[in-house]
């Protein structure tokens, strides 16, 4: 098996265990050494992220390839677009700056910024190319966390070196903890007084449920405080206008103990009841919350 074979072969595993950006990096070296091979260019190009590099895998990729459609039809339009946000953006006159007709126009986001707000702060374009050309290379990387560990793990997030210890294993590949923590909170749209909202409604609701559960006996208990959590649970949700945040659950999980503690101090002697009560409800409760249903 030759080099460009080898690198090729690499590259191709990188990618099927979910890490396109050291698959980049062996398709890179690859294509300096067989520049010829359309294969490899096309396969390069599918990992290509940044559109000036693109661009130059398409352009190999019609060159070699002149009958390639689509290849031409994506290489214009990046041209295009390459073009307009070359060209400064006119300027309205004092009369034209008026409120927008649009209200959403403002807080509108576009799908390249909620990427990266679920991306981890402060890596740029630059540094992953320089990761880039360093794996393309040859060359050692050293987590970004601790400088004096080496590492050929990257997050395939933000492609950041990683070590074993700062790594996370996800559905879709291994991430830094930085990444996985940004993309958590991108998803968190709770308000400040969601929190009070949520106690108070799972306070309320928990201490009738304790009192109920602490009559029936322990037995009975086994049945009603699964129920009763799923109804604070979903009560809970529906009153927080269904947001999510990282500490609802929580808030909702003292809640129902302490709804739990208020019906014992009534009745001392369904102590094993309330006990099943706590432990059940504040369960099936935060199942609930924590799958946002």
């Amino acid at each position: 098996m030759t080099d460009v074979d080898a690198f090729v072969e690499r590259a191709r595993a990188a990618l099927a265990v979910g890490n396109p950006l050291v698959a980049r990096g062996y398709w890179r070296r690859a294509s300096r050494l067989a520049p010829d091979r359309l294969d490899i260019w096309v396969d390069l190009c599918k990992v290509t992220e940044l559109p000036a590099d693109r661009i130059k895998c398409l352009e190999r990729i019609t060159e070699l390839d002149p009958g390639n459609s689509g290849a031409q039809f994506e290489l214009a339009q990046l041209r295009a677009a390459q073009e307009r946000s070359k060209q400064p953006e006119p300027q309205r006159s004092e009369s034209q700056q008026g409120p927008s007709t649009n209200p959403g126009a403002e807080t509108s986001v576009s799908p390249a910024e909620e990427i990266s707000a679920a991306m981890r702060p402060g890596i740029t374009d630059e540094m992953r190319r320089q990761w880039d050309e360093a794996i393309a290379t040859g060359k050692p990387l050293v987590c970004i966390n601790h400088p004096q560990r080496e590492t050929s793990l990257r997050c395939n997030r933000c492609g950041a070196p990683i070590c074993m210890k700062c790594a996370r294993r996800t559905p879709v590949g291994f991430r830094c903890a930085e990444c996985v923590k940004a993309q958590q909170a991108a998803f968190y749209t709770v308000r400040w007084y969601d929190y009070p909202v949520a106690a108070f409604i799972a306070l309320l609701l928990s201490v009738p449920a304790g009192f109920l559960a602490g009559m029936a006996g322990w037995w009975f208990a086994l049945i009603i405080s699964p129920i009763a959590g799923a109804i604070i649970g979903g009560a809970v949700h529906r009153a927080v206008g269904r947001r999510r945040g990282p500490w609802i659950w929580l808030a909702v999980g003292v809640c129902i103990v302490l709804g739990a503690l208020v019906a014992l101090i009534a009745s001392p002697r369904a102590l094993i009841a309330l006990g099943v009560f706590a432990v059940m409800a504040t369960a099936s409760a935060i199942g609930v919350l924590r799958l946002g249903r």
